[in-house]
């Protein structure tokens, strides 16, 4: 789902106007989905929220990585408004509704839209942050199996290379 299509309206109040995504993405569906995410979308989430992708040499590159995650939305208060109103995303991933959300003055243009961030999330959870499945979540001994001798994502189907331990 991208921004356009979860900001019906751009004059909806916090916490409303994403409730059929905040269904779409409930951790009871699957364990893939988080219930990190789950939870700060539910309490400090707005219309239009997606994840963007830092790209390198800009603003917050002296601070992070490039390709360092995002959620939140680029504020469009006046033409020219450059700033960010989100978190890092990997924060909520680990603290959930704790992290609160902030302004990432001058920000916007040098982050850069995850497309169709939510229908992917929808379809692989996590998979959809962690696509090369080199990150550790919390559940990671429950996140993958043996098919065929080969090791494979529970979440995503895809076959995953490193030699991490293995559950079936």
């Amino acid at each position: 789902m991208t921004a356009a299509e979860i900001n019906t309206d751009g004059n909806v109040a916090p916490g409303t106007g994403i409730g059929q995504l905040l269904s779409a993405i409930s951790p009871k569906k699957s364990p893939a989905l988080s219930a990190n995410l789950h939870r700060w979308m539910r309490s400090h989430g707005r219309a239009g929220d997606t994840v963007y992708r830092l790209n390198a040499g800009g603003k917050l590159s002296g601070l992070y990585a490039a390709g360092t995650l995002f959620l939140g939305q680029p504020y469009a208060d006046y033409s020219g408004d450059t700033d960010f109103s989100g978190v890092l995303l990997m924060g909520v991933l680990c603290n959930g509704s704790s992290v609160t959300r902030v302004c990432l003055g001058g920000a916007a243009p040098t982050l850069v839209e995850v497309e169709d961030f939510w229908e992917q999330y929808k379809q692989v959870g996590r998979c959809a942050i962690d696509v090369n499945h080199t990150v550790g979540f919390r559940d990671e001994s429950k996140r993958f199996h043996l098919v065929d001798g080969q090791r494979t994502c529970k979440w995503c189907a895809a076959p995953v290379e490193n030699s991490k331990g293995v559950s079936n």
